[in-house]
């Protein structure tokens, strides 16, 4: 297996087919965009990564990711899976970083499949407008744990391969947290959504990967 996989889905199709694992809830493709098509309030909406030559595999727990959002997010908290445990049977211990819209703030949470802790949070620079990017780099293990948060207007890659270390500029802010619990070793992921509101969960152009790359 090649050390720091890529991988990214542009969703131009008309189904997700065997790329993606859906954990809970309920994702399709419509006109070309990733849509959560029944959510529920307080209860995310997760699916994993487990295509590609090496199914999902990152080569390593230092990972990022990018997402564009296609819709104004009004009510619905966009973000990634990192660090999961597998691309198959139940999800277990992981981080779910996302941009909580409503009160524009970042939050860094660990999930065993659903929520257990929030282990940091910081505000953001405003509300995710349509067509907006988001994206997070994490690295270093237990209370070493750092998770950079990003968002942009445009592709910050310009439409190339995601370099969070040389393209993307500073974050919006970086967090870390003394106390887990943590997850160290996972080297898949994907992406949630967490909201009430189908019209305002959309997102497209998702990539992934292990810094190194």
């Amino acid at each position: 297996m090649p050390a720091f996989t890529q991988y990214s889905d542009d969703f131009d199709r008309s189904s997700l087919g065997p790329d993606w694992l859906v954990d809970r809830l309920s994702f399709a493709i419509v006109s070309n965009e990733l849509a959560e098509t029944a959510p529920k309030t307080n209860a995310p909406a997760q699916m994993r990564w487990r295509g590609g030559a090496s199914g999902g595999d990152t080569g390593t727990p230092n990972q990022y990711g990018k997402l564009q959002i296609r819709s104004p997010l009004t009510k619905t908290p966009a973000g990634f899976i990192a660090r999961s445990n597998a691309p198959t049977g139940p999800l277990a211990g992981h981080y779910e970083i996302h941009f909580k819209t409503d009160t524009k703030e970042w939050r860094w949470e660990y999930y065993n499949p659903l929520w257990q802790a929030t282990l940091g949070s910081c505000a953001g620079d405003g509300t995710l407008a349509a067509l907006d990017w988001i994206g997070f780099a994490i690295t270093g293990s237990g209370p070493n744990t750092e998770v950079s948060l990003y968002r942009w207007s445009a592709d910050p890659d310009a439409g190339g391969p995601p370099n969070p270390l040389a393209a993307w500029g500073p974050p919006d802010c970086v967090l870390q947290s003394a106390t887990g619990p943590f997850a160290d070793t996972g080297q898949y992921g994907g992406i949630r959504f967490y909201g009430n509101d189908p019209a305002n969960s959309r997102a497209d152009n998702w990539s992934f990967g292990g810094q190194g790359n």
